[in-house]
């Protein structure tokens, strides 16, 4: 049999009804058009196709489907859906029978039914009406009420908002305090346990002092005991808070992942349920009132013209029935493996807290139970007169090595500073407790000149090494890691190519893991196409041959080479130290191309299109984002220079590194060897640019796009990358004249951009700034020009947003034919950043300001952004209408002219969320490699500052007028 609708109308009409209409309404379709069809189901073992049907005679023209039920020959089949109208049973039309009638029909058949149908092209969107709305918002109001309160206020409470899964999510909320708890506990346990190792350590350096000035021979060795005891008490406690650190990581990442996750989708399956119980009653409502309507004898015009809203409803809340269905069984899903996974986790994190507790006090324990002999005969009234007060605090030289002290003339920090700058690295959410020791890893290294191998001590400090440096891996927290590292002050003078190597040697061993991060995510982004590959590679290997060979012949008699050769040793070093830990790892190590890939992925931007030529850039379709933004602002008064940059790129860049580099360099014609910049793992340059240098120059860039695809004939591996080029200028350029003269050479017409060189020493505040202070240089394939725009700066600023300034490098790149093309865009003065930099930059008066211009984007609102949420100084591409991408403005970094005379700036990591706009976050955009990143992005600036080299540019009274909290 068939099934037909819960509710049924006898066969004779009620009294007083007409039998035989006298007229025929044509139908009212609403819009909605159907498609004939046909189609054979097999009936089951009951003799069922499942199906319900209405309407048909007397009331409606049509018959149609009312349902379709769960696994029946129908459903299975997914031909028929309700709302669909039968037009035919077997061959036979239907019109005017009654729906039993039709039923008959089905059931009489053997076998198979051929059922003829108009099917119905309903969008469900047409069925979304403000009714809806309001029942969905009704259905989520009663689900937090309780029967009585529903009862009292007259609202029914559907079967379905007894709902077994809201009480799973109070559950959830619940574990979520639990882990919450433990996580607070967990954190003030490691505090007070670091505490105590600081109170050990403490112990140990006053008992080793004693014991070394100690004259009796027993008490001497007794106190040198008692020192070693609690200094190695103090170690065994930092051993556990790395070993428990993990834990917190698990915790956390079940408390803000996990559980967010599972929330959020518990969330999503009630909206999903709502909306089809909203269906369902509006189904019901209007079931009711087609009865009332035959109850009153008066005929209904939805019904008597083929009732069409009605079946518009049905085949909605089919559709929501379908929805619903998967999403709880999604839910259900989610929460067992959920369910699992804190039983097992918690179980494995007690575990493992536990038995780091317990080695930890079995270690103790040991260590004092060797430490058993208290120097009772010291004779405590001589030895206080010989202890003076107005001596210097003594340090033996294992804690020298342990904490890297040095003198501070020699650039050197003592072991209170050290501990102190590191403190600056920790953010308070993670447990300040855990990160200075667990993230923050030091390595001093060696040049072994007789085996010509590198020498590498982790965990110290060491002014007598040949290299020195931490990495805080504290991206996570921050937004950014920090990279320190000073080579070239050892005990033993090397040449310039081992200071260099050691450098880099240093770096790759510190930030390996997050080079393999960076290489993970920034490779599909730039080889977008596998062909591309070989031509890549091809080119990059001639190229390197090239340099190196110059190298060879030219260091002799050209400090650029020599210079380049530096750089090239210093690349080396980079792959050794990334390969030396990946061997200590048991991984496989990068290769040398993934290495050049990471210094050379500005430069792959326009390499790329110049190699295959169907990767350049199509005029006749309008060019993607522009890609940074920046300003150099000089106050009214010239009271202060403040100086900003903003990156736009691929999200996926976002593993960022800020780097403060001190290089003793002997080589004659060298400006410095000191820098601090924003850069990236496995990058020898910042790429952005933001540079803050010993020579007294600070530099910053945007990139310009070449339109002019002729130009990339330019292009050949007998060059410098601009990578490559830029670090040289930083090394032997004293000015901005000199920086636009090294970097003009051997141009490789790769990543070109507008360099802004600005040169601290013209520049004197509250006085006058001299000519020179400000160099604009641009590069193309074939042409670097360079000119001085001091007096932009004399007049108030220099902005920067991805048109070239100079005439000639503006026409030869393709930007006046785009102008033509595509108008004001592509205007050097009226892009729509330029713009928005002249109307607002008045506003900026100080750190503040600076930030809020470079992060601003308010492109629902401001008129020259016309609704573009890239058409801003900070864009947010992740946040437009058409092809949204996770790309745009990602990090800004500002510093003022006082600041940067000590090499210190602030930066933040991260899409803009001024003026309103949410927080970025990887969950809309999976698809996207973003291994070692944030799921979510709301940092704010924090200082960058190096701990462990002093500036040495110099500052004059004239000059240093304005000063900073740094």
């Amino acid at each position: 049999m068939v099934h037909l609708q819960a509710w049924s109308f006898k066969d004779s009409p009620l009294p007083g009804m007409f039998t035989d209409m006298d007229y025929e309404l044509e139908e009212d379709k609403l819009g909605i058009p159907t498609v004939p069809g046909t189609v054979t189901l097999k009936k089951d073992a009951q003799n069922l196709i499942g199906i319900s049907i209405g309407g048909g005679a007397q009331y409606c023209p049509c018959l149609y489907i009312v349902q379709v039920f769960d696994n029946t020959p129908a459903a299975l089949d997914g031909t028929l859906a309700a709302g669909d109208e039968i037009t035919g049973v077997n061959g036979k039309p239907v019109k005017g029978k009654t729906k039993v009638e039709v039923a008959k029909m089905i059931q009489t058949v053997q076998g198979e039914a051929v059922i003829h149908y108009n099917k119905l092209q309903a969008d469900p969107k047409q069925g979304k009406s403000l009714d809806i709305v309001l029942k969905k918002v009704k259905h989520r109001l009663v689900e937090n009420l309780s029967s009585g309160t529903a009862d009292a206020l007259g609202l029914s409470r559907a079967i379905l908002c007894n709902d077994g899964l809201v009480k799973k999510l109070e559950e959830l909320e619940k574990t979520a305090e639990l882990y919450k708890g433990l996580m607070e506990h967990s954190k003030r346990l490691l505090r007070a346990f670091f505490e105590l190792s600081q109170t050990h350590r403490a112990f140990g350096d006053v008992f080793s002092v004693i014991g070394v000035r100690e004259p009796q021979a027993a008490a001497s060795e007794a106190f040198v005991k008692f020192a070693e005891a609690h200094r190695n008490i103090e170690k065994y406690g930092i051993q556990l808070l790395k070993t428990i650190k993990p834990m917190l990581h698990d915790l956390n990442t079940y408390l803000h992942k996990a559980i967010p996750d599972t929330r959020l989708t518990i969330r999503k399956y009630l909206d999903v349920k709502f909306e089809y119980l909203s269906y369902c009653l509006k189904v019901k409502e209007m079931d009711d009132e087609e009865y009332s309507c035959i109850a009153l004898g008066e005929p209904l015009y939805r019904v008597s013209t083929g009732n069409y809203e009605y079946r518009l409803i049905l085949r909605c809340r089919q559709e929501a029935r379908a929805r619903f269905a998967k999403m709880r069984k999604d839910v259900l899903e989610k929460i067992e493996l959920l369910d699992q996974k804190h039983v097992q986790d918690i179980v494995f994190q007690l575990q493992r807290f536990v038995s780091g507790m317990s080695l930890y006090y079995d270690e103790c324990y040991a260590v004092l139970k060797e430490a058993d002999v208290f120097p009772i005969e010291v004779d405590l009234s001589r030895t206080t007169i010989s202890y003076s007060g107005q001596s210097q605090s003594y340090e033996d030289e294992e804690e020298e090595e342990e904490e890297g002290v040095g003198d501070s003339r020699e650039g050197g920090v003592s072991t209170g500073q050290a501990e102190n700058g590191a403190e600056k690295l920790i953010d308070d959410e993670i447990g300040k407790i855990i990160v200075f020791f667990s993230e923050v890893q030091k390595v001093t290294v060696y040049w072994d000149a007789t085996h010509k191998a590198v020498l590498l001590k982790e965990g110290v400090l060491e002014k007598e090494g040949d290299a020195y440096g931490y990495y805080n891996d504290s991206l996570l927290t921050t937004g950014w890691g920090v990279l320190e590292i000073r080579a070239g002050y050892g005990k033993t003078p090397e040449t310039d190519d081992i200071t260099y190597f050691l450098a880099g040697y240093l770096e790759g061993y510190l930030t390996a893991q997050q080079m393999y991060d960076y290489f993970t995510n920034m490779y599909p982004q730039v080889i977008t196409d596998p062909k591309t590959l070989v031509a890549v590679k091809n080119f990059m290997i001639k190229q390197d041959a090239w340099a190196r060979e110059q190298v060879k012949l030219n260091k002799s008699s050209d400090p650029l080479w020599r210079h380049v050769g530096f750089l090239l040793a210093q690349m080396d070093g980079l792959q050794a130290g990334m390969s030396d830990w990946a061997k200590r790892m048991g991984q496989k190590p990068l290769t040398q191309f993934a290495v050049q890939f990471l210094n050379a992925i500005g430069d792959l931007l326009d390499l790329i299109p110049a190699l295959v030529p169907g990767a350049r850039v199509n005029l006749m379709k309008e060019p993607p984002m522009g890609h940074c933004s920046a300003l150099i602002k000089m106050l009214p008064g010239y009271e202060n220079l403040l100086f900003a940059h903003s990156s736009w790129y691929t999200y996926a860049a976002t593993l960022r590194i800020f780097k403060h580099w001190d290089f003793k360099v002997t080589e004659a014609h060298t400006a410095t060897g000191k820098l601090s910049f924003s850069s990236y793992p496995g990058s020898l340059v910042s790429m952005d640019d933001f540079y803050l240098l010993g020579s007294g120059l600070m530099m910053t860039q945007t990139t310009n796009n070449i339109f002019n695809s002729s130009l990339f004939d330019h292009i050949t591996p007998a060059s410098l990358f601009a990578w490559q080029r830029v670090r040289v200028a930083h090394a032997l350029a004293h000015t901005g004249p000199e920086w636009g003269q090294v970097f003009s050479k051997f141009n490789s017409g790769t990543y070109n951009n507008q360099y802004m060189v600005l040169d601290m020493s013209k520049v004197f505040l509250g006085s006058s700034i001299d000519d020179g202070a400000l160099t604009i240089v641009e590069q193309i394939p074939g042409l670097v020009e360079y000119s001085d725009q001091t007096q932009a700066l004399r007049r108030g600023y220099w902005p920067s947003y991805n048109v070239p300034f100079h005439r000639k490098i503006y026409l030869l790149s393709g930007y006046g034919q785009l102008w033509k093309k595509y108008g004001n865009n592509f205007s050097y003065d009226l892009c729509p950043r330029a713009k928005i930099f002249r109307r607002d930059q008045a506003s900026v008066t100080d750190l503040a300001s600076l930030k809020h211009i470079m992060r601003y984007n308010d492109y629902k609102h401001d008129p020259y952004s016309e609704g573009n949420a890239c058409e801003s100084i900070c864009c947010r591409n992740d946040l437009v209408q058409k092809h949204a991408s996770p790309g745009g403005c990602y990090d800004t970094k500002v510093t003022d002219f006082s600041m940067a005379h000590k090499f210190v700036s602030e930066a933040l990591n991260g899409p803009t969320t001024e003026d309103g706009l949410p927080p970025f976050s990887w969950d809309q955009f999976n698809s996207t490699l973003h291994q070692g990143l944030p799921r979510i992005y709301n940092y704010t600036f924090i200082p960058m500052q190096p701990l462990m080299f002093t500036p040495s540019i110099p500052v004059t009274p004239e000059n240093s007028r304005v000063t900073s909290d740094y």
